[in-house]
């Protein structure tokens, strides 16, 4: 059998020539692939110059053998029509090997870059993430100590506040205990720490006017005092005692005598327990005349 005649050919699209058999262009009608930019193109009719008298000579009718190819390759062509085309991969030259070596290189670092850009992706992703996680936690973080602080302001506020208020309920507690509304806690907290409240009878705070002594029409060797009594306290107490007293020029004693509630008071006073605050009461108290060396008088109360 005689060997398959080799030719060369030469891709129309990147110029890469490479050799193709006679047997591989008749079985595939001419058709063959690019090795290089994996183009389709028809060697017969893209064939270089230098090899057309191989590519002709597999056209022309020189012997037996020639004719029963182009039979087969007719037949091929045939059966192309019904089936896909077949495409013959074309045997590399040595030349295609250097030639596909240098650019090799580049097709093999474009999935390479590709790789090592989607791996950049997902770590600059990752380290967004990581960033962003940092902040978050760096922001709770700010976020407590924020809250705590505040915590303890208010905290600060709020203790610094009681004790101006004990200060003051402590100091004032002479005056504030006195208040019927406030007494009872004053109580409370005097038993809980032992200490003691002043009385709610301020004799102080009650005040005399308008005193005016007078001969009992009546009974002669009898006198009656007339006065008016105000409670300026601002709570009510106790009906205190009364101490009518007379002296004479020297400002020396000459006569008196303590009244209690029951002896003063009358009428719709008569039996009540305290004063009230603030309300003029006008009493009356009728005694023996002192002489005519009691020039001065005085109301106290006890």
């Amino acid at each position: 059998m005689t060997p398959s005649r080799v030719t060369v050919t030469r891709c129309p699209k990147c110029q890469t020539p490479f050799r193709v058999t006679r047997s591989q262009l008749r079985a595939a009608g001419g058709s063959v692939r690019c090795g290089s930019c994996l183009n389709v193109f028809n060697a017969l009719e893209d064939t270089p110059t230098e090899g057309n008298n191989s590519i002709n000579t597999l056209n022309k009718p020189n012997s037996p053998t020639s004719n029963n190819n182009r039979v087969v390759s007719e037949k091929h062509e045939a059966n192309g029509q019904d089936k896909k085309q077949k495409i013959i991969q074309p045997i590399p030259s040595t030349t295609i090997k250097d030639s596909s070596a240098k650019k090799e290189p580049s097709a093999k670092k474009e999935p390479s870059a590709i790789k090592e850009s989607s791996q950049k992706q997902p770590l600059s992703t990752l380290l967004n993430a990581l960033d962003k996680d940092q902040v978050d936690v760096h922001q709770a973080k700010q976020h407590k100590k924020i809250k705590k602080k505040r915590l303890w302001e208010s905290a600060t506020i709020i203790a610094a506040c009681l004790v101006l208020a004990i200060q003051y309920i402590t100091f004032n507690k002479d005056e504030l205990s006195l208040n019927p509304n406030l007494r009872p806690y004053y109580q409370w907290a005097c038993q809980t720490l032992d200490c003691t409240l002043p009385p709610l009878v301020n004799v102080n705070q009650i005040q005399s006017s308008q005193l005016l002594v007078r001969v009992n029409p009546d009974t002669p060797e009898m006198i009656i005092v007339d006065a008016i009594i105000v409670n300026k306290a601002n709570h009510p107490q106790p009906w205190p005692k009364l101490s009518l007293s007379f002296t004479n020029l020297n400002d020396q004693p000459v006569s008196g005598r303590l009244f209690s509630p029951k002896e003063y008071l009358g009428g719709e006073l008569a039996g009540s327990k305290e004063m009230p605050a603030n309300k003029a009461i006008r009493l009356s108290l009728e005694l023996l005349d002192p002489g005519s060396d009691a020039v001065n008088y005085r109301l106290a109360f006890k």
